[in-house]
């Protein structure tokens, strides 16, 4: 899923507008907007395998590269995951990160420079991709970051993030 999702995404960006109304992997994730989705219903089901697992978890993994894939592609998605909270736990996600380096670096013997692989560090990223792609050409999701802080987290990570 994850693949084709990646490869309609690849397709939308090099797309010239066109008249020619095509049957796109979109259109049909998005269908009618008076009722639910395959998109949502799609973002539901990868929502409920990605929510309440470790970040060790390598389901969790598996669940956030196809919400990665999927959120760009399908508006209905990106809806459905604002109304689940997506973007409000990513952001607290990233707080609670920022929170951890500062924990981390106070520690005694601890070595401050962090390591690009560090678990703590590929979480972050993950989590700033699912937030990057659902805020993708939508601004009822740009809103809602904005409201969840997004910018004063982003600032906060800021030093920790040119270290690596």
């Amino acid at each position: 899923v994850s693949l084709l999702l990646t490869e309609e995404g690849k397709q939308q960006i090099g797309a010239v507008n066109h008249s020619i109304n095509t049957l796109t992997l979109s259109k049909l994730l998005d269908g009618n907007e008076e009722d639910e989705s395959s998109g949502s219903q799609l973002c539901e089901s990868i929502l409920k395998s990605y929510e309440g697992k470790s970040s060790g978890d390598a389901h969790r993994k598996v669940a956030a590269s196809a919400l990665a894939a999927l959120l760009p592609v399908s508006v209905c998605a990106q809806k459905h995951a604002l109304q689940a909270g997506l973007v409000d736990s990513c952001v607290e996600q990233m707080k609670q990160t920022y929170v951890q380096f500062n924990l981390d670096s106070l520690r005694p013997g601890k070595v401050i420079q962090r390591k690009k692989d560090d678990s703590l560090t590929r979480e972050l990223k993950m989590v700033m991709q699912l937030l990057r792609n659902c805020l993708c050409h939508n601004v009822e999701c740009k809103v809602a970051a904005s409201d969840a802080h997004l910018v004063s987290a982003i600032y906060s990570l800021w030093p920790w993030l040119l270290m690596d």
